[in-house]
Formats: C-alpha cells, sequence, structure tokens
C-alpha cells in the first residue's frame, strides 16, 4: 500500500555525502554510501526510547512513490544509528538495472510506524563530470550569494556600529553637558549660600556692637551717679 500521508513537518531531514546536480536534486552513486541525518524539530530527546527494530527504510520511485522491486534483493541497504537527539543512517542503493538508470526515488522511513520521506534522489553508475561542473557551478553561486550577503551584513554591521558610535558620543556630549550644568547649578547655590552665612555674620557683628555699646552706657552711667 502506498503511503500518502509524510510526517516531514515535525522533523529535520538531511542528505550527506551527496552531489548536487544542475537542477539542485540529489545525485548519488549505486553502492557508495551516503547519510541521512533526522532530527525532531519539537525534542532535542525525542529518541530516547526508539530502538533499531522500530525503524525501516525503503527505496520508491518519485513520481507515484510506489515501492522499488528488484528481483534479487532489496534495493536498499542501511545501518541504522539512534542518539537522543538524532538518527544517523548510513545508506546505500545497490546495483539497480539499467532501466533505473538516472531514474528519481525517494527514500522512505517508518519511524515508530510514522512515516517521513527524504527529498528527490537521482541514482547514476559514477559522477560523471557533466555533474561535477554542474555541482561546482552551483556551489559557485552559492559562495558568491553567500559573499555577497556576508558583504551586506558587514555594511549593516558597520553601519550599526557607526549608529552605536554616534549615539555614544551623543550621550556623552549630553552627559557631559549635563555633568557641567549640574557642577555651575551648584556652585551657584554654594556661592549663593556663602554670601547669605557672610549677611549673616555682618548682622550678627552688628547686633554684638551695639549691644556692646548698651553695655558700656549703662556702665558709664552708674560709675557717674556713684
Amino acid at each position: 500500500m502506498t503511503i500518502t500521508k509524510f510526517y516531514n513537518n515535525k522533523f529535520n531531514i538531511k542528505l550527506n555525502d551527496i552531489v548536487r546536480g544542475g537542477d539542485n536534486t540529489v545525485v548519488v552513486t549505486k553502492n557508495m554510501p551516503f547519510t541521512i541525518v533526522v532530527e525532531n524539530k519539537q525534542s532535542k530527546t525525542s529518541f530516547e526510547n526508539l530502538t533499531k527494530d522500530k525503524v525501516s527504510l525503503k527505496l520508491v520511485y518519485e513520481n507515484d512513490l510506489a515501492p522499488v522491486n528488484t528481483l534479487k534483493a532489496s534495493p536498499l541497504e542501511y545501518n541504522i544509528y539512534i542518539s537522543s537527539e538524532v538518527i544517523t543512517i548510513e545508506t546505500r542503493i545497490l546495483a539497480l538495472s539499467s532501466q533505473h538508470e538516472n531514474s528519481l526515488f525517494k527514500v522512505v522511513m517508518l519511524l515508530d510506524n510514522l512515516p517521513i520521506q527524504t527529498e528527490v534522489i537521482k541514482c547514476v553508475s559514477k559522477i560523471t563530470n557533466s555533474v561535477i561542473k554542474e555541482n561546482n557551478n552551483n556551489n559557485a553561486t552559492s559562495l558568491n550569494n553567500n559573499n555577497n550577503n556576508n558583504n551586506n551584513n558587514n555594511n549593516n554591521i558597520e553601519s550599526n556600529e557607526n549608529n552605536c558610535i554616534n549615539k555614544t558620543t551623543t550621550l556623552v556630549k549630553k552627559s557631559k553637558s549635563n555633568i557641567f550644568n549640574n557642577k555651575k547649578s551648584n556652585l551657584s547655590k554654594t556661592i549663593k549660600k556663602l554670601k547669605q552665612l557672610r549677611q549673616n555674620d555682618k548682622n550678627l557683628i552688628s547686633l554684638l556692637y551695639q549691644q556692646n555699646k548698651l553695655i558700656t552706657s549703662q556702665l558709664n552711667s552708674v560709675t557717674t551717679s556713684s
């Protein structure tokens, strides 16, 4: 029975040790190993209770997902490695008939009866120069795009740094201005207070002087009357 519902939205599925063709299709060589890496998007420890006997793979045609059948043995050979966070499957597509050359396939996996599928895979007898050239061109294009993105990112970083420097300079200037104004205000208050104290001293001296005059006058009066 062909599976019609897959749960790829729950997992990250990566194919490693492969070559990309001109149309970005995955290209693998017969009998040469490549790896399928599966991670759960929602939990890093989702495979703690999963065992190898609950994981199975089969090779299907890309167009109708019908299983690929061969006369002698399974067209797919694989070894499963399970950790709590990731499933790594070393996979080989075995020798197929000539009619399968350059055909498009997918690998369907059952993880405890939960079906998921890889992206499209092209299986060839050997990697030709044209495939390598296409892959290199794709890599060069990707590298150029990455360089452009990096340049844009660098420009954005430089712009952000300049903005930060300008903001910092403005803040420093404002801070210095506030400090100066605060000092000036405090100095004015201190001077005003000193003037007030000085005036108080003058008033006190004047009062003492008047009292002294009064006492002297009284003493003179007492002396005269005697």
